[in-house]
């Protein structure tokens, strides 16, 4: 059973991972914008970055609602 202060440490760990995820997230959408329909191919390393951040907020979003 969870103490008090250790289910707040979790709750504020997992909020900060989950708002990093969808700045990432955000940035490399618009990282994508801005290079236009060149960024999309794999030449370029957003592509990979943005296939990244999204996996990675899923997961996240997974992981927090598993939790709790």
């Amino acid at each position: 059973m969870l103490s008090i202060v250790e289910f707040v440490y979790n709750l504020m760990s997992y909020g900060s991972d989950v708002a990093a995820a969808q700045v990432a997230s955000e940035v490399t959408s618009k990282c994508i914008e801005w290079l236009g329909g060149v960024g999309i191919t794999r030449e370029f390393p957003a592509e990979k970055y943005y296939r990244d951040c999204k996996v990675g907020k899923l997961i996240m979003l997974e992981i927090t609602t598993w939790n709790f």
